[in-house]
């Protein structure tokens, strides 16, 4: 992950479900690990730890720029 860190992950035993908690500056270093995990064939779900309020501000401030 590009300048973010793994915090923690747990496997699964009984099911095909990989958890991994990860701290990252901001949701574009996610890009590539969740593009490995696509390659792999992993459904994956990406959850925001940020309030969706504060989410949705910095969406909009971003879309703006471009």
């Amino acid at each position: 992950m590009a300048g973010g860190k793994l915090i923690a992950s747990y496997v699964g035993q009984v099911e095909n479900l990989v958890v991994c908690i990860c701290d990252v500056p901001n949701v574009e270093a996610l890009v590539p690990f969740a593009g490995q995990m696509f390659i792999l064939a992993f459904d994956n779900d990406i959850i925001l730890a940020e309030p969706l309020k504060v989410h949705m501000e910095m969406a909009a401030k971003l879309l703006k720029e471009m």
